[in-house]
């Protein structure tokens, strides 16, 4: 599990239906390691972003068959109260995400 901006993410969908009754709550997405990078999914299953290899975060907006990645805080994650704090969870996040 990672957590970005205190969003709850877990590793893959069959995990996000396990969190469904749990006390805590509900996770807000799931993702999967590919490569180096990390990609986040919408609870639908729709891609909506890649931690790329370098810790950036990107947002992945379909584009004629294909996704185009640009630097934009992603739908399911929001927005960070600060740049540092941002830095910080995406460096975690790659932490857990690239040992499990």
């Amino acid at each position: 599990m990672i957590i970005l901006n205190g969003r709850r993410f877990v590793c893959g969908a069959n995990a996000l239906t396990a969190t469904l009754f749990q006390p805590d709550g509900t996770a807000s997405g799931f993702y999967k390691v590919k490569g180096r990078e990390i990609q986040i999914f919408k609870p639908n299953g729709d891609l909506d972003g890649v931690i790329n290899g370098h810790g950036v975060l990107c947002k992945a907006t379909p584009h004629n068959g294909r996704f185009w990645y640009n630097y934009a805080s992603l739908d399911t994650v929001g927005r960070w109260p600060s740049y540092s704090a941002e830095v910080n969870d995406l460096c975690n996040a790659r932490r857990m995400a690239l040992a499990a």
